[in-house]
C-alpha cells in the first residue's frame, strides 16, 4: 500500500527544549499568519486553533516529497472534544483544515498576532496539546511505522480507516502526510489514551502541494 515511501525518508518530529516562535516549527501555540484572516474558521464561524505548524525553510536535509519552504499548518475547532475530526465522515474539513504558506514574512511579530485575538492551541479540552513545544524535523531511513513523523508508513491503535468506505481509498488517500503519536511526543500531546493521528492526502496532490483534499482521523486504545 506504501511501496512507493518504503526506501525514501521519513521525517521524525522531536521535541526540543527551546520557547518557540511565530514562525517555528511546533505543536501547538499561536500560529504564523499575516492577518486573522488567514486563519481557517469552523462551522459556527469560530477562528480553529493550531494543531501543528511545519516551517520547511527549516529542514536541512532536502525532501524528497512535498514542500521545500514554506510553512504548512495543521488546524483544528474549538469546537467539541473530537480534536476537529468527524468520525462519521472523516473528509469532513469544517472541524479541520489544513493550510499552506508558500512563503514566510519573518516580520511578522508574536505580538502582532497576539494582537488578532486568536485562540491558542494548547492547554484547553478542545486540542490534544497539553504544551506548545518547537520541533525540529530529523530525516531518517524509515524503519517503523511508529513515533511522529511526515511522511513514511502509519500505525493504528485499532484499524486503518480506509478500507471503511469506498471514497476513504487507500487508492486515493495514499500518503501519510502527517502522523501524531502520543507516545512519543514527550507529554506535549494526547490524543485520548495514547492515541495516534494521521493526516493522508493523495501523492499526485502532494506533488502539486495542494492540501485542499485530506481524510483526517485518530484513535486510540
Amino acid at each position: 500500500m506504501f511501496s512507493f515511501l518504503f526506501d525514501k525518508k521519513q521525517y521524525d518530529l522531536v521535541c526540543i527544549s527551546e520557547v518557540p516562535a511565530i514562525t517555528s516549527s511546533k505543536f501547538g501555540g499561536l500560529p504564523y499568519c499575516k492577518s486573522s484572516e488567514e486563519v481557517p474558521v469552523d462551522e459556527d464561524g469560530k477562528k480553529m486553533q493550531l494543531l501543528v505548524q511545519i516551517n520547511f525553510d527549516e529542514v536541512k536535509v532536502p525532501l524528497s516529497l512535498g514542500p521545500k519552504h514554506g510553512i504548512l499548518q495543521f488546524f483544528i475547532s474549538t469546537k467539541g472534544t473530537s480534536y476537529g475530526a468527524d468520525f462519521s465522515n472523516l473528509l469532513n474539513k469544517s472541524g479541520f483544515r489544513v493550510i499552506y504558506h508558500d512563503a514566510v514574512d519573518y516580520s511578522v511579530t508574536e505580538a502582532k498576532v497576539l494582537s488578532y485575538g486568536l485562540p491558542e492551541g494548547h492547554g484547553n479540552s478542545s486540542t490534544p496539546v497539553q504544551t506548545s513545544c518547537k520541533l525540529e524535523l530529523v530525516s531518517v531511513k524509515q524503519k517503523d511505522n511508529k513515533g511522529s513523523h511526515i511522511f513514511g508508513s502509519p500505525k493504528f491503535c485499532q484499524d486503518d480507516p480506509r478500507p471503511l468506505k469506498p471514497e476513504y481509498s487507500s487508492s486515493k488517500y495514499d500518503t501519510l502526510l502527517l502522523q501524531i503519536d502520543s507516545c512519543a511526543t514527550d507529554n506535549h500531546v494526547e490524543f485520548g489514551d495514547q492515541g495516534i493521528a494521521q493526516f493522508f492526502i493523495n501523492q499526485k496532490a502532494l506533488k502539486n502541494l495542494d492540501f485542499s483534499d485530506i481524510l483526517y482521523n485518530w484513535d486510540c486504545c
